[in-house]
């Protein structure tokens, strides 16, 4: 059987072998996270996980020139507009190639163009063709998204290489010890649907660590991008729920390993605008709980302060991309993603390396 790993999924097993004491091969480190099982870093990406749909947005960073499609091979391809010519990127020599340019009138629709050639050229039925919403050689800061070349992937922390290091591995950090203080919780109340109501003062712990943590991740997201709030406030969940159609956090949804009777957690579902706070289940508890703790200890719960520690890891996710679970210990063995955004082929990104250059970054543009 052979399969294909792609370059920071080889770099990430290499990694797990150097740890271990016998310095396994790659062939044999491979078998041994195979066999490993659901707990296995191997698992987290290819087990059991469902991709969920939504409508592609079209951005205000789009260059108008450059477009993604994808047929019914689910391979990505990227297409440029130069002069009349749309012009198949990524290959040699594209104008000697029957299939690598298409000539476009003055008064034609490119997207169209592209579409009905694929269709001729049996790409599927209807191909998406879609407006490139980040232009070639950039990509969104802390926004993890798929190769435009794989679109259906989970999404990928391509950061321009290897850009907010020290960031991931600090969240890592307190996403760890709120996973390891939510296991020791799980000791005297155990994680049962009948027990998703009981409160107390380590759960509320637990929430008010998480919620805060978030809030430090959707800040970190809005700067790094350079948000700037309209109300010319401090930023608060008016604005932290502004990354949600930018990393899709309502897309995602984390499942227990140990604990398989536990329903796979959908942090984000349901948070909207007009209510960012009460829209926001565990967060508005802890938004309470911190101000009133005598009045509203109630709300402490321990299904809060699970959902709260399963957003912290699926924000980072959604940053940092689906490693952020595999490269850090024991996230990937409590936890495994079993629903993640199916991003359209106009959400993807390039490259690590285009033209000889590194990425570059560019502000997502936050309505």
């Amino acid at each position: 059987m052979l399969v294909r790993f792609q370059p920071d999924q080889l770099a990430e097993i290499d990694t797990w072998a150097a740890k271990q004491e016998d310095k396994p091969s790659r062939p044999e480190a491979v078998r041994r996270l195979v066999k490993r099982g659901a707990g296995g870093l191997i698992a987290i990406a290819l087990g059991p996980c469902y991709p969920v749909e939504r409508e592609f947005l079209q951005l205000s960073t789009w260059d108008g020139v450059t477009y993604a499609a994808k047929g019914k091979s689910k391979q990505g391809m990227l297409w440029k507009l130069e002069g009349e010519h749309l012009v198949r990127q990524g290959i040699v020599n594209p104008m000697k190639e029957q299939r690598g340019h298409l000539l476009v009138g003055s008064k034609e629709d490119p997207a169209r163009v592209l579409r009905d050639a694929l269709a001729r050229w049996d790409y599927g039925h209807e191909p998406k063709v879609e407006p490139l919403n980040l232009p070639q050689g950039f990509y969104f800061p802390r926004m993890a998204r798929p190769h435009h070349q794989h679109p259906g992937d989970m999404p990928s922390g391509i950061q321009g290489g290897g850009g907010f290091a020290h960031e991931r591995a600090a969240a890592a950090i307190q996403a760890i010890s709120l996973t390891s203080r939510l296991l020791k919780a799980f000791q005297y109340v155990d994680p049962d649907q009948r027990n998703m109501q009981v409160f107390g003062g380590e759960f509320r712990e637990i929430l008010i660590l998480a919620a805060t943590e978030f809030e430090a991740q959707a800040k970190g997201v809005l700067r790094a991008n350079h948000y700037q709030s309209p109300r010319g406030e401090r930023l608060n969940t008016c604005d932290f729920v502004k990354v949600e159609p930018a990393l899709r956090l309502k897309d995602y949804a984390l499942a227990f390993h140990g604990f398989p009777w536990i329903d796979p957690v959908w942090p984000f579902a349901g948070w909207e605008r007009e209510q960012a706070t009460a829209s926001l289940a565990w967060y508005d508890a802890y938004n309470a709980v911190k101000h009133d703790r005598e009045q509203n200890s109630h709300r402490a719960t321990l299904e809060n302060a699970i959902s709260a520690t399963v957003a912290v890891i699926v924000i980072c996710v959604a940053e940092f991309g689906y490693q952020f679970l595999q490269m850090h210990d024991p996230l990937g063995e409590v936890f495994s993603l079993r629903h993640y955004p199916s991003w359209s082929p106009g959400d993807t990104q390039g490259s690590e390396v285009t033209n000889g250059e590194g990425l570059k970054p560019t502000d997502y543009p936050f309505a």
